[in-house]
């Protein structure tokens, strides 16, 4: 029987009791009742914070909106702090369908300082002076060109090109510090999209009521599958390639997490430690907190014994640090009693293999070097080694085994880079309210000596980034002139690969390259007609392949209102679409399971051709109507493929 006991300063706790039977029901009754007066008229300190995601639209005046995702806390004093923001290219109308996204900005990063920069061109440098959180406000690039996916890749292959056959032939101190440059940076692209595939993953999960069609754009979910891809050749692939690649990454990390999970709970039971695992809004677990009871470790002292496999911490059964305790306390109520919890670390749950060590709250060194033996080996190896007479085939097999070995067995050493999920730590203490303000503090502290990179980011300064780099893009959008010309030349773009083939383009790039750049060409203003035209029909497009595409009956898995504006667009404009279109409107009739829906896929079907048949290259359709409900039908007719 579990019964309410209010205490002196006005808590109230839970206990098990052995009760007759015959007092239960009353006993039950009066604790309900004393439950309803009593915790509403609690006056408890205020130890959590809530936090709300919420979204702001500032229209410019170049036909463009940016959209900011923000979060709000409520601790003490209401803080409004900015995550993530997207320019949205709206064309200056109010209609939704022709929206696409443009530029993304991780507001909580910020470009490196000049001497950020230096230091990162030093080799076996392993310290950071700090994150640059005053931005110059005219020159805030974005992080993702969306309408440009594949220029990093391009330079990446540039860059690795020139350092093979230009430098790498030259004395160690000519490429030691481009190399060094070079790893810190892509380490720090690595770091900076971590953070921006988890804030994108929380605005598309929010829970708002009306979103934005252009999160479910092809833009959209093409720059996703590229930030959680992470592969070379993501830039190059198609979209329904970058789809798969996507779907396929995002069950390999369920599978990570589910793993790590099971792990390290089933450590914590063992080792009778308190598991806390943190959850992002989304209800998505992705970091994990042990604890310890300060009550245990006077009652086990020097008794109990401990392994630290996996959990890869010193025994809080033979820690002084632990039984005079003075740093954050945790007090819990639990069917055994009151416990102080006292935090011993966080692991990451996102991680190949093991669950990684983030924070060590009695060891502060503990992550850091295990982070420094993955660094430590590589650059010896690249900087000294490879350069050097003793870099033979024995040392490259003990390497090779070296790496073996610790790739298989889960040893947190010479493992891959813990700053991504670091920093993904860093955006859920942003956004989680399951932790206390106290707490927050303490482990922003905790991650700041995990730095190694020179570029890396301060996590201590993500509020005072983001405000910092918002203002500073606000001013860039609504006074400066560089992201309006850099949208206009963006839409005309887009409108000469519209309407003119390869050979023209090239043309017009060897004109451009002759005039020195004098020359660029542009449509004419009635163009941008067709181009609206365009960019509508590849929305409606877009959206019915994709609901052909998938499994299960349409009207439950999709919107059957959103079908039908699409199929309507599709009906109004048959004589200026492709018959590829028309192609679409077979599969989604023979789908269809609603008579209206029949009905309207089949009219758009007999707008394409009439007679029923399209071109030799696309299968043969048999103009029969569909079922509408009339007496003798009970099944509708589905035409055959061929």
């Amino acid at each position: 029987m579990w019964i309410l006991y209010i205490e002196q300063d006005g808590r109230v706790s839970c206990r098990r009791r052995k009760l007759p039977m015959l007092s239960r029901t009353f006993l039950e009754l009066i604790a309900i009742f004393l439950a309803c007066l009593c915790l509403p008229l609690r006056a408890a300190p205020d130890t959590t914070a809530s936090v709300e995601l919420r979204s702001q639209t500032v229209s410019l005046p170049y036909g463009a909106d940016l959209v900011t995702l923000s979060y709000r806390v409520t601790a003490g004093q209401v803080k409004e702090i900015p995550l993530v923001a997207v320019l949205v290219d709206t064309l200056g109308d109010q209609d939704p369908e022709n929206d696409l996204p443009r530029y993304v900005w991780i507001l909580t990063t910020a470009p490196p300082s000049v001497p950020q920069r230096l230091l990162s061109l030093v080799p076996f440098f392993y310290f950071s002076p700090g994150t640059n959180d005053h931005p110059d406000g005219n020159a805030l690039p974005p992080f993702i060109d969306i309408a440009h996916l594949d220029r990093s890749q391009w330079k990446r292959i540039s860059w690795y090109a020139a350092q093979s056959f230009l430098l790498n032939p030259q004395p160690w101190f000519l490429w030691s510090l481009p190399a060094a440059g070079s790893a810190n940076w892509y380490e720090y692209e690595r770091v900076r999209a971590a953070t921006g595939e988890l804030l994108m993953a929380l605005w598309k999960n929010a829970n708002e009521v009306d979103k934005p069609l252009w999160l479910d754009s092809p833009e959209w979910r093409e720059t996703e599958a590229i930030l959680f891809g992470r592969s070379v050749v993501r830039g190059y692939l198609r979209s329904r390639q970058l789809q798969e690649l996507r779907n396929e990454q995002l069950r390999r990390q369920r599978s990570r997490l589910a793993r790590n999970w099971e792990l390290l709970r089933q450590r914590a039971e063992e080792e009778h430690l308190f598991f806390d695992p943190l959850a992002l809004p989304s209800g998505e677990f992705t970091h994990a907190l042990l604890w310890v009871a300060k009550e245990d470790v006077e009652r086990h002292w020097r008794v109990r014994p401990f392994n630290h496999r996996f959990l890869n911490i010193r025994s809080p059964w033979r820690d002084r640090h632990l039984k005079g305790w003075q740093g954050y306390v945790k007090e819990v109520e639990t069917e055994e009693g009151t416990h102080h919890l006292i935090p011993l670390a966080i692991y990451g749950l996102d991680f190949p293999k093991i669950p990684t060590l983030l924070v060590d709250f009695r060891d502060v060194f503990n992550p850091k070097k295990r982070e420094l033996s993955r660094r430590i080996k590589g650059d010896g190896i690249r900087y000294a080694l490879e350069r050097s007479p003793l870099w033979n085939g024995t040392y490259r097999m003990g390497t090779w085994i070296y790496d073996f070995f610790t790739g298989r067995t889960g040893v947190d050493y010479n493992q891959p880079s813990r700053l991504s999920t670091a920093a993904q730590l860093g955006v859920l203490l942003l956004v989680n309210d399951q932790l206390a303000p106290d707490m927050k503090v303490l482990i922003q502290e905790e991650l700041g000596r995990l730095k190694l990179n020179p570029l890396t980011l301060d996590f201590e300064g993500f509020p005072r980034v983001a405000i910092a780099q918002h203002a500073a893009l606000l001013k860039q959008a609504l006074q400066g002139e560089g992201l309006r010309q850099r949208l206009l030349q963006d839409r005309q773009r887009d409108q000469v690969r519209l309407k003119h083939g390869l050979g023209k383009r090239f043309l017009f790039q060897l004109v451009r390259f002759a005039s020195l750049g004098q020359y660029r060409h542009r449509e004419p203003e009635e163009f941008r007609a067709a181009y609206i035209f365009h960019r509508k029909w590849r929305h409606h497009q877009d959206f019915l392949r994709e609901v052909a595409d998938s499994e299960g009956p349409l009207e439950l898995v999709w919107d059957p209102q959103r079908i039908h504006r699409s199929l309507q667009f599709v009906l109004e404009n048959a004589d200026r679409l492709p018959e590829s279109t028309g192609r679409l409107a077979q599969v989604l009739l023979e789908r269809a399971q609603t008579p209206e829906l029949q009905s309207l896929a089949h009219r758009c079907l007999l707008a394409f051709r009439p007679s029923g048949e399209l071109r030799a290259s696309g299968p043969q359709i048999l103009p029969r109507p569909p079922s509408l409900g009339l007496p003798g039908q009970t099944e509708p007719v589905s035409l055959p493929r061929p």
